[in-house]
Protein backbone atom coordinates (compact mmCIF):
# COMPACT_ATOMS: atom_id res chain seq x y z
CA UNK A 1 0.00 0.00 0.00
CA UNK A 2 1.61 3.60 -0.97
CA UNK A 3 1.76 6.52 1.32
CA UNK A 4 -0.96 8.06 -0.04
CA UNK A 5 -3.29 5.06 0.34
CA UNK A 6 -2.17 4.81 4.38
CA UNK A 7 -3.48 8.03 4.75
CA UNK A 8 -6.83 7.19 3.02
CA UNK A 9 -7.35 4.94 5.45
CA UNK A 10 -6.62 6.63 8.51
CA UNK A 11 -8.60 9.38 6.93
CA UNK A 12 -11.69 7.23 6.95
CA UNK A 13 -11.36 5.64 10.19
CA UNK A 14 -11.01 8.89 12.12
CA UNK A 15 -15.01 9.90 11.92
CA UNK A 16 -15.49 6.95 13.74
CA UNK A 17 -13.39 7.07 16.43
CA UNK A 18 -14.45 10.86 16.96
CA UNK A 19 -17.84 9.91 17.40
CA UNK A 20 -16.85 7.09 19.96
CA UNK A 21 -14.72 9.84 21.72
CA UNK A 22 -17.81 12.06 21.52
CA UNK A 23 -20.20 9.64 22.84
CA UNK A 24 -17.97 8.64 25.82
CA UNK A 25 -17.76 11.99 26.51
CA UNK A 26 -21.97 12.39 26.31
CA UNK A 27 -21.81 9.55 28.88
CA UNK A 28 -19.51 10.57 31.21
CA UNK A 29 -20.71 14.28 31.70
CA UNK A 30 -24.40 12.55 32.05
CA UNK A 31 -22.69 10.73 35.00
CA UNK A 32 -21.56 13.24 36.43
CA UNK A 33 -24.79 15.53 36.07
CA UNK A 34 -26.08 12.75 38.01
CA UNK A 35 -23.88 11.85 40.60
CA UNK A 36 -23.63 15.83 41.52
CA UNK A 37 -27.34 16.26 41.43
CA UNK A 38 -27.86 13.06 43.85
CA UNK A 39 -25.59 14.72 46.35
CA UNK A 40 -26.94 18.12 46.26
CA UNK A 41 -30.63 15.64 46.54
CA UNK A 42 -28.89 14.02 49.67
CA UNK A 43 -27.47 17.27 50.86
CA UNK A 44 -30.83 19.27 50.98
CA UNK A 45 -32.73 15.97 52.13
CA UNK A 46 -30.17 15.77 55.05
CA UNK A 47 -29.95 19.68 55.69
CA UNK A 48 -33.46 20.27 55.73
CA UNK A 49 -34.28 17.31 58.26
CA UNK A 50 -31.43 18.73 60.93
CA UNK A 51 -32.69 22.49 60.06
CA UNK A 52 -36.30 21.69 60.99
CA UNK A 53 -35.08 19.38 63.87
CA UNK A 54 -37.05 17.00 65.88
CA UNK A 55 -37.43 15.41 69.12
CA UNK A 56 -35.09 16.36 72.13
CA UNK A 57 -32.59 18.03 69.35
CA UNK A 58 -34.97 20.43 68.40
CA UNK A 59 -34.20 22.66 71.56
CA UNK A 60 -31.72 25.72 71.01
CA UNK A 61 -29.51 24.96 74.26
CA UNK A 62 -28.37 21.46 76.17
CA UNK A 63 -31.01 20.43 78.60
CA UNK A 64 -29.75 16.71 79.68
CA UNK A 65 -29.33 17.94 83.47
CA UNK A 66 -33.03 19.04 83.32
CA UNK A 67 -33.96 15.62 81.74
CA UNK A 68 -31.93 13.82 84.52
CA UNK A 69 -33.33 15.34 86.92
CA UNK A 70 -37.40 15.00 86.20
CA UNK A 71 -36.21 11.48 85.71
CA UNK A 72 -34.80 10.92 88.90
CA UNK A 73 -37.72 8.67 90.68
CA UNK A 74 -37.07 10.38 94.25
CA UNK A 75 -37.59 14.42 93.22
CA UNK A 76 -38.69 16.60 95.60
CA UNK A 77 -42.46 17.25 95.88
CA UNK A 78 -43.48 20.99 96.17
CA UNK A 79 -46.78 22.17 97.15
CA UNK A 80 -48.30 25.97 95.47
CA UNK A 81 -47.92 28.37 98.19
CA UNK A 82 -44.61 27.49 99.84
CA UNK A 83 -41.57 29.33 100.25
CA UNK A 84 -38.47 27.83 99.02
CA UNK A 85 -35.88 29.81 100.47
CA UNK A 86 -32.75 31.03 98.11
CA UNK A 87 -33.41 31.59 94.54
CA UNK A 88 -30.57 28.35 93.54
CA UNK A 89 -30.44 25.75 91.18
CA UNK A 90 -33.37 22.74 92.08
CA UNK A 91 -35.86 20.64 90.53
CA UNK A 92 -38.95 19.84 91.88
CA UNK A 93 -42.77 18.27 91.03
CA UNK A 94 -44.40 21.45 91.93
CA UNK A 95 -48.52 19.95 93.00
CA UNK A 96 -50.78 22.69 91.60
CA UNK A 97 -53.89 24.19 92.65
CA UNK A 98 -57.53 24.79 90.18
CA UNK A 99 -56.58 27.92 88.11
CA UNK A 100 -59.31 30.06 90.09
CA UNK A 101 -58.63 29.60 93.12
CA UNK A 102 -54.71 31.00 92.14
CA UNK A 103 -53.94 34.70 93.15
CA UNK A 104 -51.07 35.55 91.29
CA UNK A 105 -49.15 38.09 92.15
CA UNK A 106 -48.68 39.74 88.61
CA UNK A 107 -50.94 38.92 86.00
CA UNK A 108 -50.29 35.23 84.02
CA UNK A 109 -48.20 36.60 80.69
CA UNK A 110 -50.07 33.45 78.67
CA UNK A 111 -53.30 33.77 76.73
CA UNK A 112 -56.46 33.06 78.64
CA UNK A 113 -56.83 30.02 79.67
CA UNK A 114 -59.82 27.83 80.45
CA UNK A 115 -61.56 26.77 83.28
CA UNK A 116 -60.01 23.22 84.14
CA UNK A 117 -56.71 24.28 83.87
CA UNK A 118 -54.46 24.33 87.19
CA UNK A 119 -51.26 26.80 88.31
CA UNK A 120 -49.84 27.92 91.27
CA UNK A 121 -47.06 30.25 92.66
CA UNK A 122 -43.91 29.81 94.96
CA UNK A 123 -41.55 32.67 96.86
CA UNK A 124 -38.16 32.45 96.65
CA UNK A 125 -35.94 34.71 98.86
CA UNK A 126 -32.91 36.63 96.70
CA UNK A 127 -30.45 35.05 94.56
CA UNK A 128 -26.75 34.95 95.91
CA UNK A 129 -26.09 37.35 92.78
CA UNK A 130 -28.03 38.81 90.08
CA UNK A 131 -27.99 36.37 86.66
CA UNK A 132 -29.68 34.90 83.66
CA UNK A 133 -31.54 31.51 85.11
CA UNK A 134 -33.19 28.91 82.82
CA UNK A 135 -36.87 27.61 84.00
CA UNK A 136 -37.92 24.18 82.57
CA UNK A 137 -41.32 22.83 82.29
CA UNK A 138 -41.40 18.95 81.75
CA UNK A 139 -45.21 19.24 80.15
CA UNK A 140 -47.04 22.33 78.42
CA UNK A 141 -47.52 25.76 80.56
CA UNK A 142 -46.70 29.35 80.91
CA UNK A 143 -44.14 30.14 83.49
CA UNK A 144 -43.74 33.81 84.90
CA UNK A 145 -40.76 35.20 87.01
CA UNK A 146 -41.64 38.17 88.97
CA UNK A 147 -39.66 40.50 91.06
CA UNK A 148 -41.02 44.06 92.76
CA UNK A 149 -44.40 42.95 91.57
CA UNK A 150 -43.58 42.74 87.95
CA UNK A 151 -43.49 39.66 85.89
CA UNK A 152 -39.54 39.66 84.21
CA UNK A 153 -39.67 39.75 80.51
CA UNK A 154 -38.03 36.66 78.91
CA UNK A 155 -34.51 37.12 78.09
CA UNK A 156 -35.12 33.59 75.65
CA UNK A 157 -36.95 30.76 74.89
CA UNK A 158 -36.92 27.48 73.42
CA UNK A 159 -39.83 24.57 73.13
CA UNK A 160 -40.26 20.76 71.84
CA UNK A 161 -43.61 18.87 71.28
CA UNK A 162 -42.01 15.72 70.75
CA UNK A 163 -39.46 15.59 73.70
CA UNK A 164 -40.34 12.78 76.29
CA UNK A 165 -40.15 14.21 79.78
CA UNK A 166 -39.19 18.14 78.52
CA UNK A 167 -41.35 20.90 76.75
CA UNK A 168 -40.14 23.85 77.02
CA UNK A 169 -37.39 26.29 78.76
CA UNK A 170 -37.12 29.74 79.04
CA UNK A 171 -34.47 32.06 80.43
CA UNK A 172 -34.87 35.19 82.76
CA UNK A 173 -32.29 37.86 83.74
CA UNK A 174 -33.16 37.44 87.76
CA UNK A 175 -31.83 41.01 90.10
CA UNK A 176 -30.98 40.34 93.44
CA UNK A 177 -34.13 40.44 94.97
CA UNK A 178 -37.07 38.50 96.24
CA UNK A 179 -38.42 36.32 93.38
CA UNK A 180 -42.19 34.88 93.15
CA UNK A 181 -42.50 31.24 90.30
CA UNK A 182 -45.69 31.72 89.01
CA UNK A 183 -46.97 28.37 86.73
CA UNK A 184 -49.76 28.67 84.80
CA UNK A 185 -52.44 26.84 82.06
CA UNK A 186 -51.16 23.35 83.24
CA UNK A 187 -53.15 20.76 81.78
CA UNK A 188 -53.14 18.68 84.82
CA UNK A 189 -52.29 19.40 88.37
CA UNK A 190 -48.61 18.84 88.38
CA UNK A 191 -45.56 19.61 86.86
CA UNK A 192 -42.32 18.94 87.10
CA UNK A 193 -40.17 22.32 87.40
CA UNK A 194 -36.14 23.08 87.44
CA UNK A 195 -34.25 26.32 87.73
CA UNK A 196 -30.82 26.13 86.29
CA UNK A 197 -28.56 28.90 86.47
CA UNK A 198 -26.85 29.86 82.47
CA UNK A 199 -23.54 29.82 82.46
Amino acid sequence: MSWLGSIKVRSSRSPSIARLAGAGALAFGLLSFGLLSFGLMSFALVGGAHAAGSGCAAFAWPLETEKAAFADASIETVAAGASRGTWKQQAFLFRLQPIDTVSFVAKPGGKAKSAGTYGGLLTFDAPEAAGTFQVTLSDGGWVDVVQNGTALKSAGHTGAKDCPGLRKSVRFAVDQAPVVLQVSGVAGDAIKVAITPVQ
